[in-house]
């Protein structure tokens, strides 16, 4: 049977006179990757708040681990065992990886810091990972992959029993995002929840267990991996369609050309960017 790591019930959340989260119902278990697919940014911050600290509620209930730790009658303001992993890292820059792990965390007790004893520990943890990062390094010298590993596991390190993965396609390449989506997987077999914030349904139906559709403060739906198809997110998205009507005038060719670019990923892409113009792909 399933466990339950957190659950939100009836959930409202206002600021100002603004409804952020409306109604909302949502439950992750303990060992799975959870996606959230935002079809509109609004309540999303204030989501990952609700979930990362028991902060006021205009209506509803937080049950973290089978405990409840925030209703609408009472907020506590403390934190759950949540991480929240995004493009602004948590990681003290002017530090090195191994005080970013070890010191830092909450668990840690010595009285003296035996920095030999911290690089064997760092590197046994990479080594099972075949990670190749120095222990030595500062944080500020990292990639984005590595700095984003490095909180991966800190995060475990700190006891999080839930990690938010704010839309890492944001900043990871495919090929990063494909070895890191390996370190997920290998942490859910020891129990650790995942919620997987994704910017396109592909990317949240290769690596999540379930799906969650999310718009204006709501879960509007919840797909199972035997549903994840484009077929069933038709009634929930926006279908961008050139009007037939619409011809566009010749121009000179542009600062910027692209014609039939075809790679692993990409299939016959042409477009160009004239000058002064703001291109936006969707």
């Amino acid at each position: 049977m399933k466990e339950e790591i957190l659950r939100l019930e009836n959930v409202i959340r206002k600021i100002n006179g603004i409804t952020y989260l409306d109604n909302l119902n949502f439950q992750i278990f303990k060992g799975e990757i959870m996606g959230l697919l935002p079809l509109d940014n609004h309540g999303k911050s204030q989501l990952i708040e609700v979930i990362s600290q028991n902060v006021p509620l205009h209506f509803g209930r937080v049950y973290f681990d089978d405990q409840l730790v925030n209703y609408y009658e009472h907020s506590s303001r403390t934190k759950n065992r949540v991480y929240l992993i995004d493009k602004e890292t948590n990681l003290i820059q002017d530090l090195k990886v191994t005080d970013n792990l070890c010191v830092l965390n909450p668990a840690f007790q010595d009285y003296v810091i035996k920095e030999k004893k911290l690089q064997t520990i760092t590197r046994e943890l990479f080594g099972q990972f075949g990670i190749e990062i120095d222990a030595d390094q500062y944080v500020s010298e990292l990639s984005m992959l590595e700095k984003t590993i490095v909180e991966l596991l800190r995060a475990v390190l700190n006891g999080a029993q839930l990690i938010i993965l704010n839309e890492l396609s944001n900043f990871l390449s495919i090929e990063e995002l494909a070895f890191f989506q390996q370190l997920i997987r290998y942490y859910t077999k020891k129990g650790i929840a995942f919620l997987y914030i994704a910017n396109h349904h592909e990317e949240a139906f290769q690596i999540c267990h379930r799906v969650a559709l999310f718009a204006k403060g709501k879960i509007i739906k919840v797909l199972r991996e035997k549903e994840f198809s484009l077929e069933n997110l038709h009634p929930y998205i926006l279908v961008f369609r050139r009007h037939q009507g619409f011809s566009e005038p010749h121009r000179q060719a542009g600062v910027f050309q692209c014609a039939e670019l075809w790679t692993e990923h990409l299939q016959g892409i042409s477009f160009s960017v004239e000058k002064g113009e703001c291109v936006t792909i969707l």
